[in-house]
């Protein structure tokens, strides 16, 4: 059962920002993560978005979840009365508010990373949507494949997924870290800087059985435990990097090693690093391990005792003592191979061990093997209105307006995709959003871009030959 079956609305849209003007109208600017889709929702009112406009908007995104399945493709805006229902829809280009976000070349990328696993989008296969952004996917070319896709579409989002790709395959190594896969890559043609080949995700290995939160019935083993805090103690303090989201959801049991692994390094951050300005403080730390010490004591806590609240309050409210001085009753469904008190004990001598003086370091760069990659690519272009033209001096830009680039008939990354109940019988979705007949996945079909033999440089050459005519229209312009 996929993510999106049964999601509520709020787990499947997201207004990422809203406006209002006097006496209306108001409009929230959303993302469906189900289809990978931006679309604005308006109402003729002034609605005060900061105060008491959640209701509304609640409201209008129930009404849209109603009605967006059927929606053309091009449609940019729906207008609901105050109350939900339909008034119109608009497909005009000024009501797209998409920014295409400015994906990191993939020579970014350090040569011994690039020697490993690269794929296209399009050689990517869907097998089911996991979460917002997740997806479970097989490599086109070796089929019965598992891998786990992590991408980002909207352009803030982008700058979080660059970070966490380059600490993620940095990592990658440790037995107890899932191990990442493959750089994920895609072309677009960038004003001043030609088609460029960029990376928009990357891939995980699979690893079977569930997370911890997911399949709590398993044996949870003393050793488990002794592996968790190892590989926390070997990211904080040899690489100086806090993982920041230290929770059974992000655990998982190798079957094969039966080994613990910890996954999903999207909150991290660099010990006591504020942030790269540019890429909005992204992957920054106060100077404080206090996360992942409270991480791992909170996790242990809730499986031992199942009371996932008061873990949720602990890490919330940066207080261990609350669980520390708590007797931890087990659940009687939980299974465990010692006793409690051999797990606590096991708690506490670590906390008294990274207590000491030498573990209390502050900044990454004090660990013996701090981790660094560049910041997210930021290249000098003008602001460009809905027609494309320049607007103002160049900056440095992370996105340009999707309406522009459509106007300049410029290639960029698309990643709408068919909702997850509207895939036709006996059809699959490719990780670029195209539908293609299973049947010709299992033959071989005769799809551009995907199958065997079909590299990356045919790929360029071939979207090189579908862009001729937009270089005359860069040419001119720049």
């Amino acid at each position: 059962m996929g993510f999106f079956d049964h999601c509520q609305p709020n787990r499947r849209f997201n207004a990422y920002s809203s406006e209002t003007f006097p006496e209306g109208p108001t409009t929230w600017h959303t993302i469906d993560w189900d289809q990978r889709r931006y679309i604005s929702t308006s109402v003729p009112e002034e609605v005060d978005v900061d105060d008491g406009g959640e209701e509304v908007e609640e409201r209008i995104i129930q009404s849209l979840a109603g009605i967006v399945d059927q929606l053309d493709a091009d449609v940019n805006l729906v207008n609901f009365s105050i109350e939900g229902d339909l008034i119109s829809t608009s497909s005009d280009a000024k009501d797209d508010s998409a920014q295409a976000p400015l994906y990191c070349p993939i020579d970014m990328i350090p040569a011994q990373y690039r020697r490993g696993c690269v794929v296209s989008r399009a050689d990517l296969v869907e097998i089911d949507r996991l979460s917002q952004c997740v997806d479970l996917v097989s490599y086109r070319s070796q089929p019965g494949s598992r891998a786990v896709f992590k991408y980002q579409f909207h352009h803030n989002q982008v700058l979080r997924n660059w970070h966490e790709l380059n600490c993620w395959m940095r990592l990658s190594g440790h037995p107890n870290i899932v191990p990442m896969d493959c750089l994920v890559t895609d072309y677009a043609e960038v004003p001043n800087h030609g088609i460029v080949e960029v990376v928009v995700g990357f891939t995980s290995v699979f690893v079977p059985g569930m997370t911890l939160q997911d399949n709590p019935s398993r044996v949870f083993k003393l050793k488990y435990l002794e592996q968790l805090i190892e590989v926390v103690d070997d990211i904080n303090l040899k690489f100086g990097i806090v993982h920041q989201d230290i929770a059974p959801r992000n655990l998982l049991i190798n079957p094969i090693t039966d080994t613990l692994q910890l996954f999903d390094f999207s909150c991290a951050g660099k010990l006591g690093w504020g942030g790269a300005s540019e890429d909005q403080r992204l992957f920054g730390n106060s100077g404080s391990f206090k996360f992942d010490l409270m991480g791992v004591v909170a996790t242990m806590y809730e499986i031992i005792t199942r009371d996932t609240q008061l873990a949720e309050q602990v890490l919330l409210c940066a207080d261990m003592s609350t669980i520390e001085e708590k007797e931890w009753v087990k659940h009687p469904d939980v299974v465990l191979d010692k006793e409690v008190s051999h797990y606590r004990q096991t708690l506490r001598s670590w906390l008294k061990r990274r207590s000491q003086p030498e573990n209390l370091i502050t900044h990454y760069t004090q660990a013996p093997s701090p981790m660094e990659w560049p910041q997210s690519w930021r290249p000098e272009l003008p602001w460009l209105d809905q027609d494309g033209n320049p607007l103002g001096e160049s900056s440095p830009c992370s996105s340009v307006r999707r309406a522009a680039l459509k106007a300049l008939g410029l290639k960029f990354v698309e990643w709408e995709r068919p909702a997850h109940n509207k895939i036709p019988n006996g059809f699959r979705v490719l990780g670029n959003g195209t539908l293609v007949a299973q049947k010709d996945l299992q033959t071989g079909g005769n799809y551009p871009g995907i199958g065997k033999g079909c590299d990356l440089a045919t790929k360029a050459c071939k979207f090189l030959r579908q862009s001729m005519n937009n270089r005359k229209v860069l040419c001119a312009m720049w």
